[in-house]
């Protein structure tokens, strides 16, 4: 079987434990302290994260069916594989190589994870979108892009806060 037919599930991988990833970073502190108030930035980081999995969740569902805009969904289910999965919990390895002393051995399983899994599922996408029929209607795309900037910046505010 081709690696090409299972974009999904590598997807929905990638999703998982960029999921996990981002669960360690808020445990470790990498976002502030946890506390019961969270400051301005931290609360439009966990709101801007949740969106960002949500439309992902939902692109993935929508590329998955047999629905009209197929394409499309899929091209934003790329977007945040490739964005968010490899680049931003997997390439971030560079600054924590392992063993990271900050969440050792957490960090790293969601660091290698990320970057293989977002790897892997972002080649599997690109394939699949390349076999689908139809055009792009370029307005989910861009939403999942507008997502991922937004929660970059958000991190990179909340971490250099500390």
């Amino acid at each position: 079987m081709s690696l090409g037919r299972h974009w999904a599930p590598l997807s929905a991988a990638a999703l998982s434990l960029s999921l996990f990833h981002t669960l360690v970073d808020w445990h470790i502190g990498l976002f502030g302290a946890t506390a019961q108030v969270l400051s301005v930035p931290q609360a439009a980081l966990a709101g801007v994260t949740a969106a960002l999995y949500g439309w992902w969740g939902w692109s993935l569902a929508g590329a998955a069916g047999a629905a009209a805009g197929r394409r499309s969904h899929l091209a934003s289910v790329l977007v945040l594989t490739v964005g968010w999965a490899f680049a931003g919990n997997g390439l971030v390895i560079a600054a924590c190589l392992p063993p990271c002393s900050g969440g050792f051995p957490h960090q790293d399983i969601a660091h290698v994870g990320s970057l293989m899994l977002g790897a892997v599922g972002g080649y599997t996408t690109w394939r699949g979108l390349h076999k689908q029929p139809g055009t792009i209607a370029w307005p989910l795309p861009v939403v999942a892009l507008g997502l991922l900037t937004a929660a970059f910046a958000l991190e990179g505010i909340t971490s250099a806060a500390q």
